[in-house]
């Protein structure tokens, strides 16, 4: 994959899976330990991904692309879930990012304190 780089391209070897249905939910994954540290959902992966890597905000997650791309690394991103309900995508969403926050600490997803309820 090519990504644009201040006024030139760099090559990154990161390999983006094949969607096969509408929708997906997504985690992008720590390239060095294999741990999930986000979760989302998209009808484009290489496009929603690509973003992810050119987001500029101060969210932990964008904080934490950042921090692995001043090291030349990249998060990997995996598919967790495919379907083709547009009804339904936040709520599934919104279920994988509960499971994994309870599992993970490092999840760089807003989530309140309590972890009962999403922030968006």
């Amino acid at each position: 994959m090519r990504i644009k780089k201040e006024n030139s391209f760099i090559e990154i070897n990161v390999s983006i899976p094949k969607q096969t249905d509408k929708y997906v939910i997504y985690s992008l994954n720590c390239p060095l330990s294999g741990e999930i540290m986000y979760i989302g959902y998209t009808g484009n992966l290489k496009k929603r991904y690509y973003n992810h890597l050119s987001d500029l905000d101060y969210s932990l997650k964008s904080i934490w692309i950042f921090n692995l791309k001043r090291k030349n690394l990249y998060p990997n991103i995996n598919i967790l879930e495919e379907f083709s309900d547009d009804k339904i995508k936040c709520i599934v969403e919104k279920s994988w990012i509960l499971f994994y926050s309870k599992i993970n600490n490092n999840l760089k997803n807003k989530v309140n304190n309590n972890n009962s309820d999403l922030v968006w």
